[in-house]
């Protein structure tokens, strides 16, 4: 199984985010929200670890 890069896991979040704004229930809204931030923070030490290999 091949592993998602820094740049799809960017935009999974940023997919993540829009679809959290559209939602009206709270807690709905938090919980999509909550797993756009935490895709975000995968995709910013993915990126950190793949420019350490390039180096």
């Amino acid at each position: 199984m091949k592993t998602l890069n820094s740049i799809s896991l960017m935009f999974m979040s940023l997919g993540f985010f829009i679809l959290g704004m559209l939602f009206e229930n709270v807690r709905l809204k938090i919980v999509v929200l909550t797993a756009a931030a935490i895709l975000s923070i995968a995709a910013a030490i993915k990126s950190f670890q793949e420019k350490k290999k390039n180096k």
